[in-house]
């Protein structure tokens, strides 16, 4: 089955700190899960156990993230190629899609703990092999969105448990060859879920399931540790005027404010197209969240504004596509937690910044070299900055020539913590005994911040549970 996703507009707008990867794996025999003693379970105590994650949240090394009484607890980063990963103080949560023997293959959530720098499986029990559906780790398809190909689900921790937000690709906002009716075998067959855990896996149990014809995007805000944010909606699809694609869109999107100790929907605020614009949730600073939508000329939906372009013919955009992306507008909006309003707070031609980020109250916005502005959306204060180098916001490493270096480099990050970064590097392995191709598998390495910002490859190896792929 082939698909063709068209995203209309550059979407690749904040930017916030990620990490890196590097391994040297090891056989099964010496990848035996941690033994977790009686009395420091979590069931018992709350609190994580040794081995395991301590932090209560994913995303502990950036303050940028969080905001008053709002915390973004899930997070995108380089992952493109390795599936869920969730960052903490002392290591990562990693679902593996892994070789259980020849061509079987199973979903396993696993652990990479960064002290003894060795990846083990979210597993207790020590006679356990992790080559079957009855591990602790293990992660069914048929229950669970887990893969890349059909995911947009996130894991994150929160006040002594781990979370596990399952939940269907997200189009929203693209044009399609096929309508979502031909892919919902693969795409849309499970109703997305909320599963919360214990650190060490056990007594994971389902908290909130949707309707089977209902999405969730792929973020979780928390407030307090007892309520959660989401937004949910129901795709739709409808023909473009020539008849060659679908756009995808949805309608009842909403923002949802879900109870954890209720285990219930205690608020639902909607989330409508305000002038044809799609609000889409961005970030959380200043108290509010925050939404980025694209505006078209003459106030153009985006299918009325559509314009065809045959990416299998060529991949370069058209000349129409290219003129069409200058002419649009990016617009925020704010969302204000005390009355629930929704307003407009800044507007900005598609082409006129090209680097973005949130810095604790604040969103910085890079339109020079080194130049921009800062807008506080409680305020609505701008601030013009002439020199962004010192700032932390863009004292990234993203920027690193690891990244570009192929002999020493890397090929994505995970996540980081204060003070190291979790990062990535494609491996050929060797061909497979059924006579097919070399496969592509990854090694994970630990890298401090100040060596992936100055571009210094000085990796730790983590040793990995066999072929990580």
């Amino acid at each position: 089955m082939k698909k063709i996703t068209y995203l209309f507009l550059f979407l690749t707008i904040l930017l916030t700190l990620t990490a890196c990867e590097n391994n040297a794996a090891v056989s099964e025999n010496n990848s035996e899960s941690i033994s977790i003693s009686e009395s420091s379970a979590v069931s018992k105590t709350e609190q994580p156990p040794s081995g395991y994650a301590e932090s209560k949240s994913d995303i502990t090394e950036n303050d940028s993230v969080k905001s008053a009484e709002l915390e973004l607890l899930t997070k995108d980063g380089d992952n493109n190629y390795c599936g869920v990963v969730c960052g903490t103080n002392d290591g990562a949560y990693i679902m593996r899609y892994k070789s259980i023997n020849d061509n079987v293959y199973g979903n396993f959530l696993t652990y990479v703990d960064y002290a003894s720098k060795q990846e083990v499986y979210v597993c207790t029990d020590s006679s356990c092999k992790h080559d079957n559906e009855h591990c602790a780790a293990y992660f069914s398809e048929g229950e669970f969105y887990t893969q890349l190909v059909n995911s947009a689900s996130r894991i994150f921790v929160l006040d002594g448990k781990l979370y596990y937000l399952s939940s269907p690709y997200d189009d929203d906002g693209g044009f399609s060859s096929q309508s979502p009716d031909e892919n919902a075998e693969v795409y849309h067959a499970l109703p997305p879920a909320l599963y919360r855990m214990n650190f060490d896996g056990t007594e994971r149990e389902k908290i909130l399931e949707f309707k089977k014809d209902e999405a969730a995007e792929s973020f979780v805000v928390g407030e307090g540790d007892d309520y959660l944010w989401l937004i949910t909606k129901t795709p739709t699809a409808e023909k473009t005027p020539d008849g060659k694609m679908y756009y995808i869109h949805s309608q009842n999107r909403a923002l949802i404010k879900f109870s954890i100790k209720e285990k219930s929907i205690v608020e639902r605020i909607p989330l409508d197209d305000i002038d044809s614009v799609t609000p889409r949730f961005e970030a959380v600073a200043g108290g509010k969240f925050i939404f980025v939508g694209y505006s078209f000329p003459d106030g153009k939906s985006p299918l009325e504004a559509y314009v065809y372009h045959d990416f299998e013919a060529d991949d370069a955009p058209s000349a129409e596509e290219i003129e069409r992306q200058k002419t649009c507008e990016k617009v925020y909006y704010a969302l204000n937690t005390a009355d629930r309003t929704i307003k407009e707070f800044l507007r900005l031609k598609n082409n006129e910044v090209y680097a973005e980020a949130v810095c604790g109250d604040e969103i910085c916005f890079m339109n020079g070299e080194y130049s921009g502005f800062k807008i506080n959306p409680k305020t609505g204060e701008r601030m013009e900055i002439s020199d962004f180098r010192n700032d932390i916001c863009f004292n990234s490493f993203r920027g690193s020539k690891l990244l570009l270096d192929r002999e020493n480099g890397i090929d994505g990050i995970l996540c980081e913590n204060a003070e190291k970064v979790l990062v990535y590097r494609e491996t050929f392995k060797e061909p497979h005994a059924d006579g097919g191709g070399r496969g592509l598998g990854y090694d994970l390495m630990l890298i401090s911040l100040d060596d992936l910002r100055n571009g210094v490859p000085n990796y730790e190896n983590v040793q990995t549970i066999g072929e990580w792929l």
